[in-house]
């Protein structure tokens, strides 16, 4: 049945200091049709027979036939003996390419659950690792929590350190995370005192938090955007409705940890920051690999929104976790035809122009890079992230939306004197305390949390 669902293209990431996910279209209208329907109707992906059955044979099979015809970089795919493998994810890992540190698998249902139906069903929060004083072992520091989860139901928050799992001190970070990943009841311990989580289903909100602040007699939204899936645009609507209504005049949009999504609302959302300034524009460029290249395809801005801001510059929050769709927005803006200013705040993003079109066989989802993309200027080559236009620090201890955390008080000081502050600078090279990222499987490489 997976294999009949809608072409997505989702974007995930590996990163350093943090994680991204990547570009996606949850429509076949930018789709050649022939496309769409030869996947649909002839049992193929591509040019690609489906497994004809559930054995590690047929789907090490089929997994390899793909990274030698759709893949991007097919022309540089290893040949290799696939029957040989126990499992489809480290046969994927013995094909991907150098310049690959993006495709992935993930089980099908915990895919459609989060991606198409916008349901997750874990302990509700994303977790740093940072040494302890001593560096005799880790703690834990929650970067977000998500409305209406187990964590936010009993009260974490943001900057809530946790000391131990299951009265036991954190020496390993792996270790940590197959513990957070396997176990479905934890005892957390936060400030001395014991929290019990066990994992149960909840909505996923996209739009985590959001205000309108005055400042310098402006006023100014801010937004915060967890990830791109389809529920995102309603809620999109909804917050820039508002903004709208209250005259705001300066967007700070914060994407420091968005890994991406689908394109199609990457495209909605930029559309709603330049509205009619963008009409008619294009937003991104997608090509395919060599034997797919009459499949490459324009996409420009979306139609005129009544909610839309029309703006004439964003200001950008960014980490090394901002990746994919999050990035698509900032390359699509900035691109000189719009006339748009996009103000970066921030790190180095994560670095992802590429995007997959998802396929699903017997219990897994194939996220293996199809496409690439570039801006109307034909610039897409950041693998090395985007640099900010102003240095400035994520502090997890500071709540979002508060003027003195760190991203926004830069942004603020922007619009206030129309240039970087030189504290910002300095801050990025003073002694901070350096937080780990714990490692992400399957679909928390689009949707980070435990």
């Amino acid at each position: 049945m997976y294999k009949h669902l809608t072409l997505l293209i989702f974007s995930t990431l590996f990163f350093l200091y943090g994680c991204g996910g990547g570009g996606s279209s949850d429509s076949n209208n930018t789709i050649p049709a022939t496309l769409y329907e030869a996947v649909n109707s002839t049992e193929k992906f591509f040019s690609v027979n489906y497994p004809k059955s559930c054995t590690q044979t047929e789907s090490n099979r089929f997994v390899y036939e793909v990274m030698h015809d759709s893949y991007l970089f097919a022309a540089e795919t290893p040949i290799i003996d696939y029957t040989t493998f126990e499992d489809t994810a480290s046969l994927l890992d013995a094909l991907r390419t150098s310049q690959d540190r993006y495709s992935f698998t993930a089980d099908a249902q915990t895919t459609i659950n989060q991606l198409q139906e916008g349901k997750n069903k874990n302990f509700g929060f994303h977790l740093f690792a940072a040494a302890s004083e001593e560096a005799s072992h880790y703690y834990l520091i929650v970067s977000h929590v998500y409305p209406g989860s187990p964590a936010d139901r009993v009260g974490i928050q943001r900057g809530d350190i946790i000391e131990k799992i299951n009265d036991l001190w954190i020496y390993d970070i792996q270790e940590a995370s197959a513990m957070l990943s396997n176990e479905d009841t934890l005892t957390f311990q936060i400030d001395n005192q014991a929290v019990e989580l066990t994992k149960a289903e909840y909505d996923i909100h996209t739009v985590l938090y959001s205000n309108i602040l005055s400042y310098e007699n402006k006023k100014v939204g801010y937004l915060l955007f967890q990830t791109f899936i389809s529920q995102a645009k309603e809620e999109l609507n909804e917050h820039f409705a508002a903004f709208r209504r209250a005259g705001v005049e300066e967007l700070v949009l914060d994407l420091r940890y968005n890994r991406g999504g689908l394109t199609s609302v990457a495209n909605h959302l930029a559309t709603l920051i330049g509205g009619s300034n963008l009409y008619g524009k294009v937003f991104e460029s997608v090509q395919f690999n060599d034997k797919y290249s009459t499949y490459n395809t324009i996409e420009h801005f979306a139609a005129y929104h009544a909610d839309a801001l029309n703006l004439k510059r964003v200001f950008v929050i960014t980490t090394g976790m901002t990746a994919s769709s999050s990035e698509l927005v900032i390359n699509g803006l900035r691109a000189s035809a719009n006339n748009m200013e996009v103000i970066q705040i921030g790190s180095t993003t994560y670095g992802k122009p590429y995007g997959f079109y998802p396929t699903f066989f017997c219990d897994t989802a194939l996220f293996a890079v199809n496409v690439e993309s570039t801006n109307s200027d034909g610039t897409g080559d950041y693998t090395d992230g985007i640099t900010p236009t102003c240095p400035a620090d994520d502090n997890l201890f500071k709540a979002f939306g508060d003027t003195t955390e760190p991203s926004l008080q830069e942004a603020l000081y922007y619009i206030s004197q129309g240039r970087c502050s030189t504290i910002q600078t300095a801050n990025k090279m003073a002694t901070k305390p350096v937080f780990y990222p714990l490692p992400s499987h399957g679909v928390q490489n689009i949707i980070p949390g435990y």
